[in-house]
C-alpha cells in the first residue's frame, strides 16, 4: 500500500467584469497524509507579458479542500493563458507528482452566425436593399472596435456575352461585443449598375467575415468567415411596380345610353395540356330596342412563360411569353376575332418571370342577342402544357335609347400587374399604385357618379391586402371575386361597383389602385356619370279640409329637378279613409330643368268618408321604379318621391276655417289647391306666431277651435231647447 500526500486542482472557475479577471481554484489532497508547507502559483500570460502571484499553504489535511483566489487587471482584445501550479516549489513528496497542474486559455472569440438578404428580389435605385447578420462573441473577454467585411463576388454577362467575375468589399466599422454578446448587424446596400452590359440582371454572393484586419486577438481564428452559398440575383428594372397606368379608351359626353359589364359563364382555366376554353355566353347584355355604340370583349390572361437556358448560369429559367390566342365570336354570324388592343406586362425580376395581360376585342358590328365566345390556346408551350392561364372573359356594351338619362363615361383599359412584398419583391404600395386619370371637366350639376373598377386576382387574401383610392377617398379590401357557374371553377376577376358622388371633384378624377401585401392585376376602371330625372310631389306636408261624404278633387304638382326627362311611370295617392283607398295614375314623361316645362298637375278624385275626422294621406311619384332617379348620397337611396298629409273631414263647410287665409302650400302656392270650394287650400299653422311674417296670418287653430266650439254648442242648446218645449207642452196637455 502506498501511502502519502497527492495536491491536485479540482477546478478552476473563471470570471470577467469590465477589465477584471476573476479566477478561483480549488485545492484538494486526495492522499493519504497531510501536505504541509507548500506554494499554490498563478500564472497569467499574454502577449504583453505574464503576471504571476503565489500563496503559501500550510496544511492541508487528507481529503480537505482549500479555495484559492486571484485577480488581475486584463485588456481588451487579447487572449491569456491561465495556469495554476500546486506545490510549485516541490516541497511536499506526493505519490504522484503529475496531477499538480491546471490551465485555461481565454480571450475574444468572435463567431459570424448567418446572413439574411432582403428583398429576394432586389431592384438597382428601387429597393431598399439589406444584408443582415447575426455576430457573438463567444470568448470570455470583450472584443472591441473591429470591424466587419461585406465581399460581394459578383457574377455577370459582359459585351462579348461571356460570363465574367469581379468583386467589391464594403466594411462596417467600429464594432464591440462584450464576453458573449450577440448582435444583428444590418449592412443597407445599394448594388452597383457598372455589372449590367448585356443582360438585365446580374449574381452575386456574399462572405461576411468578422475582424478581417486582425485587430482583435481570438481564442480560435477559424470561425470568423461566413460564406452564404446561395446567389443573390440583382435587377435594373422590374414589372411588379405600377408603371402601366391604364388608359381612356372611350369618352363621350351627354348621350342618352346604358352601360352593362358582364363576365357571363366565364371561368378560371389555368396552365394544361387542354386548348379550348369555353364556351362563354353573353345572352341579352342590352335591351331589344337599344342601338349598340360599343361593345368590347376582354380577355384576361396570366402565367405565360417559356423555359429557356439562363445565359448566365446554364440553369433553365422562366422567360415571359404573351398568350397566342384565337378567339371565335358567335353572335350576328360568326368571327374569327383579332385582338383590337394588346395590354401585356412582362416582369422580369423573380423567379417566376411571367407574362399578365388584356386582350380587348371590338365586336359592336358582331354583337347580337345571343353570344357565344370560344378561345383556342396555340401557345406558349412549355413543361407539357399550355402555361398561360385564362383567368375568364367580359363583355362591356354602351347602347344608346331615347328613355335612359343623359350620361357621360370613360372607359379605361390596360393591365398592370402589382406585387406589394417587403420580403419578396422589396417593393411599397405606394410604388405599386397604378393610376386610372379621367381626364377632363366633370359637370357636377344633378349628377349620380358611379366607379367600376375590375381586377384580376384582387379578392386573392383580404387582410387589407388591396385598396381602392378615389381623389380623396380610401377604401380596403374592396373587390370581391365574380360568382362561378355549376361546374366550372370561378373566374379570377374581381368587380367593385360603387357611388362616387360626393368625392367627385370638377377636373381630372382619379381612381387609383393600391396593392398592399398582396398581388393583383388593375384591367379596367369605368367612369359613369349620370343626369336622371328627380321626381318630386308638391306639396311635401300638406293639412287640409274637406266635408263628409263629399267627392273631392285633388290637385297635386309632379316636378321633376333632374337633367333628363321622366318617361312612363306612375303616382299613386292613397287614402287611410274615404274611397277609393288607392288611385293609380300613369304619366307619359315630363321634361329635366334643362329641356323646358319640367312640371305636370295631376288630378285625383276621393270622396271623403261619411264622418267628422283625419285621413291619412300619401303622394307616391314612380311607386313602381320604373325611372332610375337621382339619388341622394347622404342616404344611398331615392329620399323626395312621397309626399305625406292629412285631410281634415269637417261636419260642414261651413264649420271649416274661414276663407281669405293665405294659399294651399308653403312651397309659394304649387300643389294642392281649394278645387270648388270643396278642399281648402290651408297649412295648418300649430301656433299663429311662428306664421310668416308680414301679410296675413292665414287660418288661426285657436279661432277654429272656438268657433268649433261655438257651433257645438249651439246645436247642443238647441237640441236642449227642443227637449225642454217639448216637455212644456206635455205639461200642458197633461193638465
Amino acid at each position: 500500500m502506498i501511502i502519502g500526500p497527492d495536491i491536485v486542482i479540482n477546478g478552476i472557475n473563471i470570471s470577467t467584469s469590465d477589465n477584471n479577471l476573476y479566477v478561483s481554484a480549488s485545492i484538494w489532497n486526495i492522499g493519504n497524509i497531510s501536505a504541509c508547507n507548500f506554494t499554490v502559483n498563478f500564472s497569467l500570460n499574454s502577449s504583453t507579458g505574464t503576471v504571476n502571484e503565489t500563496e503559501e499553504i500550510d496544511r492541508l489535511a487528507p481529503g480537505d479542500e482549500r479555495i484559492i483566489s486571484f485577480s488581475e487587471h486584463i485588456e481588451s482584445n487579447k487572449v491569456y493563458n491561465i495556469t495554476i501550479l500546486a506545490d510549485s516549489e516541490e516541497e511536499v513528496d506526493e505519490f504522484n507528482e503529475d496531477n499538480n497542474i491546471k490551465s485555461e486559455r481565454i480571450g475574444p472569440d468572435i463567431v459570424v452566425e448567418n446572413i439574411n438578404k432582403t428583398p429576394a428580389y432586389p431592384v438597382i435605385g428601387l429597393t431598399i436593399n439589406k444584408i443582415s447578420v447575426t455576430v457573438e462573441n463567444k470568448g470570455e473577454i470583450a472584443a472591441e472596435n473591429f470591424n466587419i467585411s461585406f465581399k460581394f463576388n459578383f457574377t455577370y454577362l459582359d459585351a462579348n456575352k461571356n460570363v465574367a467575375r469581379a468583386n467589391e468589399t464594403i466594411k462596417k466599422e467600429n464594432i464591440s461585443l462584450g464576453p458573449h454578446e450577440a448582435k444583428n448587424l444590418t449592412l443597407e446596400w445599394n448594388p452597383p449598375s457598372k455589372y449590367v452590359v448585356d443582360l438585365h440582371y446580374y449574381d452575386t454572393y456574399i462572405t461576411v467575415e468578422a475582424d478581417p484586419d486582425m485587430m482583435v486577438e481570438e481564442s480560435d481564428e477559424k470561425n470568423n468567415i461566413f460564406v452564404d452559398k446561395s446567389s443573390w440575383r440583382i435587377y435594373t428594372d422590374t414589372g411588379y411596380k405600377a408603371n402601366r397606368p391604364l388608359t381612356v379608351k372611350y369618352h363621350e359626353e351627354m348621350v342618352h345610353c346604358g352601360i352593362n359589364y358582364s363576365v357571363g359563364d366565364s371561368y378560371y382555366m389555368g396552365g394544361s395540356e387542354e386548348s379550348v376554353y369555353g364556351p362563354v355566353h353573353f345572352d341579352d347584355v342590352f335591351p331589344e330596342d337599344a342601338n349598340v355604340k360599343v361593345a368590347r370583349l376582354y380577355l384576361y390572361w396570366n402565367w405565360g412563360y417559356e423555359r429557356k437556358r439562363d445565359p448566365l448560369t446554364g440553369d433553365e429559367k422562366m422567360f415571359p411569353v404573351e398568350l397566342d390566342v384565337e378567339v371565335k365570336f358567335e353572335g350576328n354570324g360568326t368571327h374569327v376575332l383579332e385582338p383590337d388592343d394588346r395590354y401585356i406586362e412582362y416582369p422580369i425580376a423573380t423567379r417566376f418571370d411571367v407574362s399578365y395581360g388584356t386582350y380587348a376585342y371590338n365586336v359592336t358590328e358582331y354583337i347580337g342577342r345571343e353570344n357565344k365566345v370560344t378561345a383556342i390556346r396555340r401557345g406558349p408551350w412549355s413543361d407539357d402544357k399550355y402555361t398561360a392561364a385564362i383567368e375568364g372573359m367580359a363583355i362591356l356594351v354602351i347602347y344608346e335609347h331615347e328613355d335612359m338619362p343623359m350620361t357621360t363615361y370613360w372607359i379605361c383599359e390596360g393591365a398592370d400587374v402589382l406585387w406589394t412584398d417587403g420580403y419578396m419583391t422589396g417593393l411599397t404600395p405606394e410604388q405599386c399604385t397604378t393610376p386610372a386619370v379621367f381626364n377632363g371637366t366633370a359637370d357636377l350639376k344633378k349628377v349620380n357618379a358611379t366607379l367600376w373598377t375590375i381586377v384580376p386576382f384582387g379578392s386573392d387574401r383580404g387582410d387589407d391586402d388591396d385598396r381602392l383610392i378615389f381623389n380623396n377617398k380610401t377604401w380596403h379590401d374592396v373587390w370581391e371575386r365574380y360568382p362561378s357557374v355549376s361546374g366550372r371553377r370561378e373566374p379570377e376577376v374581381s368587380i367593385d361597383k360603387r357611388f362616387v358622388t360626393e368625392y367627385m371633384i370638377k377636373e381630372n378624377n382619379t381612381a387609383e389602385f393600391q396593392d398592399n401585401g398582396d398581388w393583383m392585376v388593375p384591367s379596367n376602371a369605368f367612369l359613369i356619370l349620370k343626369y336622371p330625372p328627380d321626381l318630386v310631389p308638391y306639396p311635401k306636408n300638406p293639412h287640409y279640409f274637406t266635408v263628409m261624404g263629399e267627392k273631392t278633387p285633388i290637385n297635386i304638382t309632379i316636378r321633376n329637378e333632374g337633367r333628363s326627362k321622366a318617361k312612363n311611370f306612375s303616382v299613386v295617392f292613397r287614402a287611410s279613409e274615404g274611397s277609393p283607398r288607392e288611385i293609380k295614375m300613369h304619366i307619359d314623361e315630363i321634361d329635366g330643368i334643362d329641356s323646358g316645362r319640367n312640371w305636370k298637375n295631376v288630378t285625383f278624385y276621393w270622396t271623403a268618408p261619411k264622418r267628422v275626422g283625419f285621413v291619412d294621406i300619401t303622394i307616391e311619384v314612380d311607386a313602381d321604379d320604373d325611372v332610375e332617379e337621382l339619388i341622394n348620397h347622404r342616404i344611398d337611396g331615392e329620399e323626395n318621391n312621397v309626399a305625406v298629409g292629412v285631410i281634415t273631414v269637417e261636419l260642414s263647410e261651413g264649420s271649416g276655417p274661414p276663407t281669405g287665409g293665405k294659399g294651399g302650400t308653403s312651397s309659394g302656392g304649387v300643389g294642392l289647391k281649394a278645387p270648388s270650394g270643396t278642399v281648402k287650400g290651408y297649412l295648418l299653422n300649430p301656433i299663429p306666431w311662428l306664421s310668416e311674417k308680414g301679410g296675413s296670418l292665414g287660418f288661426s287653430f285657436w279661432e277654429y277651435l272656438i268657433k268649433s266650439t261655438a257651433v257645438l254648442v249651439g246645436i247642443s242648446l238647441l237640441v236642449l231647447g227642443f227637449f225642454f218645449e217639448r216637455r212644456k207642452h206635455n205639461q200642458v196637455k197633461e193638465g
